[in-house]
């Protein structure tokens, strides 16, 4: 039997709690290399968002219903309204990303090239002026520390915890993304896919392939209730969301607001998160 935890303090507590100090000397510094087009396979899907986000079911918080235009195949951007909701526009924004594997090094420069830019804002989105001021404004601080390289949600959890007050307010969300061999797996394997669609000129349906996918490590807000009646501490759980959807489906919901995780959860591990009420198999089907 579970019974709903006390919540959290609310967005607006947090934001006048946040103070910027000095990066940790673990932390990498904020990776910026030279544009490349390598995140465009992992722009977030039009058609797919088209046809399949209004049947998914109600959300768990207000948010702006997504009226596409008749002259346009281009979405409005839910990052950039939960921005300003949160009054973090024009602000840095992004996630801490941890790095939980350490066998291959070049696979994991390429994933942090690949998530330290978004070249595709533009061609994807609908106001053009936002999202110049967004990609600006996007920020993905690396945590490379050996001591984590294996290990699970709790220990990544409990660091960054240590951690969670020297973010900037657009990077200081109830969630962290954590970079396993399983998900770096993923990636390579898409940019590998990707590369032979390009080389073939031919355009691959993301549905049918497998999906790139980052662990997001979270706190779930219920608790369990052992047989003397006792609660019982939840402890850090993660799930798997694909690239594609972390920074208009994932982003807008941890930076409104401390809200249950365990909603979004699929709780299974041969799932990814793509949407609300949308899942996909890490193999590639629905």
């Amino acid at each position: 039997m579970q019974r709903a935890r006390p919540a959290l303090p609310s967005l607006p507590l947090l934001t006048a709690r946040r103070r910027l100090l000095r990066p940790n000397n673990i932390i990498a510094p904020a990776y910026a290399p030279p544009p490349s087009p390598a995140l465009q396979a992992f722009s977030p899907i039009v058609s797919l968002h088209q046809a399949q986000y209004q049947s998914a079911p109600s959300l768990p918080f207000a948010v702006p219903t997504r009226a596409f235009s008749t002259n346009s195949t281009m979405p409005p951007a839910l990052f950039v309204a939960a921005l300003k909701d949160a009054g973090l526009w024009d602000q840095d924004w992004g996630f801490v990303i941890y790095r939980a594997t350490f066998d291959d090094e070049a696979a994991w420069l390429r994933f942090k090239h690949a998530l330290s830019t978004l070249d595709a804002l533009e061609a994807t989105y609908a106001d053009q002026e936002d999202m110049q001021v967004a990609r600006a404004r996007w920020r993905c601080n690396f945590v490379e520390e050996r001591s984590l390289d294996g290990k699970g949600a709790l220990e990544i959890h409990e660091h960054y915890m240590s951690i969670w007050e020297q973010q900037a307010p657009g990077v200081q969300l109830p969630i962290c993304l954590a970079v396993t061999k399983d998900a770096l797996d993923s990636f390579e394997r898409q940019r590998q896919r990707q590369q032979e669609a390009d080389k073939a000129a031919v355009v691959e349906q993301a549905e049918s392939s497998s999906c790139a996918f980052v662990k997001v490590v979270y706190m779930p807000m219920a608790v369990d209730e052992g047989e003397d009646g006792e609660s019982e501490d939840p402890v850090p759980r993660m799930f798997n969301s694909a690239l594609p959807s972390l920074v208009d489906e994932l982003f807008p919901i941890a930076v409104r607001s401390i809200m249950n995780m365990d909603k979004l959860d699929p709780n299974d591990e041969g799932k990814v998160f793509v949407a609300v009420g949308l899942t996909q198999d890490v193999g590639g089907s629905g």
